[in-house]
Formats: structure tokens, C-alpha cells, sequence
């Protein structure tokens, strides 16, 4: 969200080539994009300060699971002529995003993932090693 805040017109422009968004909402979508990744970044930002690790991670893969089908959408239907994302990650122009669509699909699969696993691993507020009996036999 932030590099596309910095020059919402070249995202505009990009989501114009890709030929998905209906010309009606082509005005809008690039500052909703932009407002609504702002958004949950901050939330996932406010979450893992606040050692909320499956909020942070699944607030994130929200991000990367919208991403993914939109790319999913330009390898099904890809633009007329080779265009760039719009994100400033991918400053080329691109041919094939499928690879973009897999790494977004891989990240959201990973984070999702990992969402379950963190609040197991993540500290317990008011537990003490002693809390954990085998955790307190293992000697240093």
C-alpha cells in the first residue's frame, strides 16, 4: 500500500492496462486498493506489536490471498500488451504472472500456516518457566 500511495496514478495506469476492473470502478479501485492495504497493514503492524502473532499473520495473508487471485485473474485473461504491477516490487513490465500469482498464493499459505503455530509458540502472558514441567527439568 505504501509504494502505491506514493504515485497512485502509475497504479491507476497499471490497473487500467490489466483490463480486470470494470471501467466504471477504475477511478476509485486504486485509492481503495491503496486505503484498505494501508489499513490492514497497520492493523497487522498494531497486532504483532502487541505480540498478537495469528492476527498479524492472518491480517497479512489477507493482503497476499487478494493479490494472488488477482494474479491468478492476468494469467487467465492476460493483458493486451505486457504491463507492470503497480506495486514498484515489479518495476518491469510483465509477460507471465503466473510466478506472481504462485508467490503470493505460497506467502498467504505460509503465513496461514504459521497463524496457529505462533500462539503456540508465542510467550503466555503471567507463565514462568516453572509453568512448564519439562521446560524447568532442562538444565543449562
Amino acid at each position: 500500500g505504501a509504494l502505491k500511495f506514493q504515485d497512485p496514478g502509475a497504479f491507476h495506469e497499471a490497473l487500467k492496462a490489466h483490463g480486470v476492473i470494470p471501467g466504471f470502478a477504475l477511478d476509485i479501485a486504486p485509492y481503495l486498493v491503496i486505503a484498505i492495504e494501508l489499513l490492514v497493514g497497520a492493523g497487522a503492524l498494531w497486532s504483532a506489536m502487541h505480540k498478537r502473532w495469528p492476527a498479524a499473520a492472518l491480517s497479512a495473508s489477507a493482503v497476499f490471498a487478494c493479490i494472488a487471485v488477482y494474479a491468478f485473474a492476468l494469467v487467465i485473461r492476460p493483458p493486451a500488451v505486457p504491463s507492470g504491477c503497480g506495486c514498484g516490487f515489479s518495476a518491469g513490465l510483465i509477460k507471465d504472472w503466473a510466478p506472481i500469482a504462485l508467490r503470493n498464493a505460497l506467502f498467504c499459505a505460509a503465513l496461514c500456516v504459521a497463524a496457529p503455530l505462533a500462539s503456540t509458540c508465542a510467550p503466555q502472558k503471567g507463565k514462568t518457566p516453572e509453568d512448564f514441567p519439562r521446560a524447568s527439568r532442562v538444565k543449562g
